[in-house]
């Protein structure tokens, strides 16, 4: 949908392309962009008290939208680089499968 700016399933010439975002989850009055995921960043590498750890929400997606039949893609943004650092990073919960 996103290289040639029609629907594969219609044809549908138009199309709505939406950034993601969430609410955050301790105040409905914040908005977060939808992360593709969220890596656990150890205590030693926060300086955190023992015990304490962040995450830290990473990359983002957005959808594409037919406005005639509704068919919907989403699409990982600013992903390549990203995620091939993560997948080289113990407990990040990336993994690459390569057929």
């Amino acid at each position: 949908m996103r290289t040639r700016s029609r629907c594969p399933k219609c044809n549908g010439a138009k199309l709505y392309v939406c950034e993601n975002h969430q609410p955050e989850h301790h105040s409905s009055n914040v908005v977060v962009p939808f992360s593709i995921t969220t890596v656990k960043i150890p205590q030693k590498e926060t300086g955190a008290r023992e015990g304490s750890s962040f995450r830290s929400h990473v990359g983002r997606y957005e959808t594409w939208i037919c406005a005639q039949c509704g068919y919907t893609e989403w699409y990982a943004m600013d992903h390549e680089q990203l995620l091939e650092r993560l997948s080289h990073v113990p407990g990040s919960g990336v993994r690459v499968v390569e057929g």
